[in-house]
């Protein structure tokens, strides 16, 4: 997580999507697109709708630490960097992550239930997050195998 500046190295296994850092303010996040047991997915170029892990609340550290008060107001990208890693189903075997851009805001967090495969049900949290500028229209067709619009 050098992007982030923090001071220990992490275990890919171990940071399973996503991993807050409270010393650097940084959240960054990992999606396999259209490849995730979640419903993660552009809504458009700028935002991206995104699935927490299983068995979330909104009171679980991570919201707690994202919906903190600012997320409606612009110091909100200034007390929070959560950069945004995205990586396509098809690219599985290369496991290689594009870097779309951070978030500058949240919006429409709420509780949900996830259902498995399996059926097994468990408590996520789907939250909206608005990219700092659209992703460029070649990597957005490349991710989504959609044009941008």
């Amino acid at each position: 997580m050098q992007l982030c500046a923090w001071k220990d190295e992490q275990i890919p296994q171990n940071v399973g999507g996503y991993k807050l850092d409270t010393d650097t303010n940084s959240l960054p996040i990992f999606i396999k697109y259209e490849a995730s047991q979640y419903g993660d997915r552009f809504l458009n170029p700028e935002e991206i709708e995104w699935f927490s892990k299983n068995n979330r609340s909104l009171q679980s550290p991570e919201f707690k630490w994202m919906l903190d008060g600012t997320e409606h107001t612009s110091e909100w990208k200034n007390r929070h960097f959560v950069p945004i890693f995205i990586r396509r189903k098809a690219e599985e075997k290369e496991k290689s992550y594009y870097y779309v851009g951070s978030a500058i805001a949240v919006d429409d967090s709420h509780e949900s239930v996830n259902i498995a495969d399996d059926g097994t049900q468990s408590k996520v949290v789907i939250s909206t997050l608005k990219l700092t500028k659209p992703v460029d229209p070649e990597l957005y067709r490349h991710l989504t195998g959609n044009a941008a619009f």
